[in-house]
């Protein structure tokens, strides 16, 4: 009786695919035509006027002059960050979640991008967004490798350079996703060993996956240098951000000391004191304002008019000397950086948004950008509804970090199988990727944490399929699931 429920119900890849349609077409409907920030305006204007810096990295810019050429404004890249989410998603479910003791679980994963904190900023056009998209197809695909030497593995050259494409897309996307992909690079090594593990297959994955990583980095680096027309400083935001947090915590008769130190054409009109009155672990903007900097003022890098930012109004000589006092501030007073970065990170993980404005930017960003349409009954509907649901902690990075650790000591620790180490290691690049965030956060923003949030409810939902027969748990390989 249970098989012939099982089979009525069995979730064929027909069905997942129209219930993923439904899921595109329902996301597409409520984000529709996408939501706008400054540092949308920014790459979007760079795209138009074909001049890309790599304050944020080119690629998306890229993508975004040709899509905007079909579908002019956010729509097109809407429309693309969706269709990756969900073919991601689509990917998961049927690789993952292929279960038949109950095979109605592989709709959880459909259900996560409606998620309020993973759903509420989904329709942002960001590269974070983007990211994610193409990190859910590389997880996707990786679900589909089979082990070394088993008859079906002569595909696996394919499905590698397919995974390897969508691990690269996302380094493209955001600088820091490298931390993601180092342990999605082991999950595909370690479906590629499967269960039953020999020093050969170990030593194959293992120089597959160095061999991939390795030029998935050099590829990277190589079409970002080719697709930047110009190079903002992008490291001095972070040098800035270190050394103001590291003054901030020195005993007052060291402070002004090391602020001396910093070149005076960065210091311009600022002072120690505006230093000590504006630093805010939440952003290292609030240092260069033009109102009392501690810094001086940053000039934008918007296009048309394409402003070179950093290291056009710093000589060879000032960028060397700011370098060398971020590293000396920080090998010289650990306590204090370490001090600044946890508040920095205690500021990440407790942040919370929700990004629906259609034009959410300065008017004057508008006078060359434009303005969207203004938000639909619908979206104003929604917004109101995950709006009022931000105050609850459910909301909190904080939250899905404990969970992301707790689904990591059960898969690393407390079982030491094959297939938790798989759903260990998804986990794992969610809190890579948030673990970076402690070095390189130059402020506190929700969506940085968006891609940890959806990661521990994913390995989550896979450590619970575990439990569900152990003939699933045993057979990794042979059903397909994790």
């Amino acid at each position: 009786m249970t098989d012939s429920i099982s089979n009525k119900w069995q979730m064929t890849p027909p069905l997942l695919a129209l219930i993923c349609l439904t899921g595109f077409i329902v996301s597409l409907v409520i984000n529709y035509p996408g939501f706008m920030s400054p540092d949308s305006v920014q790459q979007i204007l760079e795209a138009r006027a074909g001049v890309y810096s790599d304050w944020h990295p080119p690629f998306m810019a890229f993508i975004w002059h040709f899509t905007d050429k079909i579908v002019p404004g956010p729509a097109g890249m809407l429309l693309l960050e969706t269709a990756l989410i969900w073919s991601g998603t689509f990917l998961i479910a049927l690789s993952y979640f292929n279960n038949p003791h109950f095979p109605l679980y592989a709709l959880a994963p459909c259900a996560l991008p409606f998620f309020p904190p993973v759903f509420g900023i989904s329709g942002a056009v960001w590269k974070d967004i983007l990211m994610w998209g193409f990190l859910l197809l590389a997880i996707g695909v990786a679900g589909t490798f089979t082990p070394i030497g088993s008859p079906s593995h002569s595909r696996g050259v394919p499905k590698l350079v397919i995974a390897a494409s969508f691990l690269l897309g996302a380094i493209l996307c955001r600088h820091n996703a490298v931390f993601a992909l180092i342990p999605l690079i082991a999950l595909g090594a370690a479906r590629s060993i499967g269960p039953a593990p020999s020093h050969r297959r170990i030593a194959t994955a293992s120089f597959i996956g160095a061999l991939a990583f390795a030029a998935i980095l050099l590829l990277g680096a190589a079409i970002n240098a080719a697709l930047t027309t110009y190079k903002p400083a992008l490291w001095r935001a972070l040098a800035l951000f270190d050394i103001a947090g590291i003054i901030h915590h020195l005993p007052p008769e060291q402070q002004q000391a090391l602020y001396d130190r910093v070149p005076a054409r960065v210091r311009g009109n600022g002072s120690l004191d505006n230093l000590l009155r504006t630093y805010s672990s939440y952003d290292w903007v609030t240092l260069v304002q033009p109102e009392n900097p501690a810094f001086s003022p940053e000039p934008w890098p918007w296009t048309h008019h394409v402003i070179r930012m950093g290291d056009a109004d710093l000589t060879p000589q000032d960028q060397t000397a700011l370098k060398h006092l971020w590293r000396d501030a920080i090998l010289h007073h650990p306590i204090a950086w370490f001090i600044h970065r946890v508040s920095v990170f205690r500021q990440v993980i407790g942040r919370t948004s929700v990004m629906m404005e259609p034009n959410d930017f300065p008017e004057w960003l508008a006078n060359a950008y434009g303005h969207n349409p203004e938000r639909t009954k619908l979206q104003n509907y929604f917004r109101w509804r995950l709006t009022n649901l931000v105050r609850h902690r459910f909301f909190r990075p904080w939250i899905y970090l404990g969970i992301t650790m707790l689904v990591m000591l059960a898969c690393f620790l407390l079982s030491f199988t094959m297939e938790r180490i798989q759903i260990g290691l998804i986990a794992a690049s969610g809190f890579a990727h948030e673990a970076g965030l402690f070095l390189l956060a130059p402020g506190a923003d929700f969506r940085y944490s968006h891609y940890m949030i959806y990661t521990s409810l994913l390995a989550s939902q896979l450590l619970a399929q575990t439990f569900f027969s152990p003939a699933t748990a045993s057979t990794p390989a042979q059903s397909d699931i994790v």
